[in-house]
Parts: C-alpha cells; structure tokens; sequence
C-alpha cells in the first residue's frame, strides 16, 4: 500500500496538481509521525503496571 496521497477520481486529478498531491502527502507524514509519537508517550505516562 502506498502511503501518498492520490486522487481517486478522474475529475479530482484534473482540478488539483500534482505537486499538490506531493505537499498534502508529506503534511501527513509529518501528523502521522506525531500521532505516533503522541500515542506511545500516553501510553507510557499511562502504563499502570510499571
């Protein structure tokens, strides 16, 4: 599975560029990297059995 953004209908690929596509793939990588994170620091803030 790939993890960029790609539209997937004719009529939003000919309305939106594709470096467009290219900024909205990496602006998510950089908030899933952060949810990521966030998740496993509440996780060990969190983690009752240590």
């Amino acid at each position: 599975e790939s993890r960029r953004v790609e539209p997937r209908t004719p009529w939003v690929s000919s309305r939106i560029s594709s470096q467009m596509w290219l900024q909205l793939s990496q602006s998510l990588k950089g908030w899933d990297h952060m949810f990521t994170v966030d998740f496993w620091t509440i996780m060990e803030n969190h983690n009752h059995s240590k």
